[in-house]
């Protein structure tokens, strides 16, 4: 992935010259869902820990989260978008689970609600950009065009988390939250598809985007440093590697 982009950035740049001047200025803001590859948190981590029966915090696994996106883009020819990027996405799955205790005070077992997350987090920040398919091919037709297409590569650093909340609120209560980071390459490399809505003096674009992105952490760590170790015997890393699919809206001049 990180060869691919430097190559693909390569040749657009080289290429500027080739191209009908626009030279425009545009932002963007959009939301879509990702899919995930967890497979180390929903293998070692939730079917050997939290989803036995002994805890019982979770009965499903992380697969998929919410993505938002912001982008600013600079246009200095007509087939291609060069800018800058951040995103944030994030999965969490929550339960209310009940634990007994024995109260030796009382004489009998007292029951105790509490509150559980696991949720797993990334920020993302980085350069995209965009060949557009359809200006190419239509040179002479691209700025009438109303309708475009083309492949998007971003490629950047992201500050991925993951963090564990376990409260209770009767007796007994308690607080914990434990937070594991990494810092890692991001990447995303897919198919876009544009309507614009208005061409002046402003352009309005909504457009749909869709692909796969690559976004795989080494080992987590908590603020001393530690690897987070379950069962004494399981590393833990961060995957939200996986299929994307995703609306934005553009506006620019």
């Amino acid at each position: 992935m990180k060869k691919a982009l430097f190559i693909i950035l390569v040749i657009t740049f080289s290429s500027l010259s080739f191209g009908q001047e626009v030279k425009t200025f545009s932002f963007d803001l959009g939301y879509g869902v990702n899919g995930y590859n967890m497979n180390s948190i929903n293998d070692f981590y939730i079917d050997s820990f939290a989803a036995t029966p002994e805890n019982d915090y979770l009965r499903e696994y992380v697969r998929k989260g919410q993505y938002f996106r912001i982008g600013v883009n600079y246009t200095p020819i007509s087939w291609l978008d060069v800018g800058f990027y951040g995103g944030y996405q994030f999965s969490s799955l929550t339960s209310a689970p009940w634990k007994d205790y024995y109260d030796s005070d009382l004489g009998e077992t007292v029951y105790n609600k509490g509150n559980f997350e696991l949720r797993t987090e990334a920020t993302s920040v980085g350069i995209n950009s965009t060949l557009y398919l359809s200006e190419l091919i239509n040179s002479k037709d691209a700025v009438q065009n109303k309708f475009h297409y083309g492949i998007e590569l971003n490629g950047g650093v992201s500050f991925s988390k993951v963090s564990v909340f376990h409260s209770t609120k009767t007796f007994m209560a308690f607080h914990r939250n434990d937070i594991y980071t990494s810092q890692d390459f991001h990447g995303q490399l897919g198919l876009k598809l544009e309507y614009d809505f208005t061409q002046q003096p402003i352009f309005t674009t909504l457009g749909l985007r869709a692909g796969y992105q690559f976004l795989k952490s080494g080992v987590v760590r908590d603020a001393a440093g530690q690897d987070w170790l379950v069962n004494d015997k399981h590393l833990i890393n961060l995957d939200f590697s996986g299929f994307y699919f995703g609306v934005y809206l553009k506006i620019g001049k």
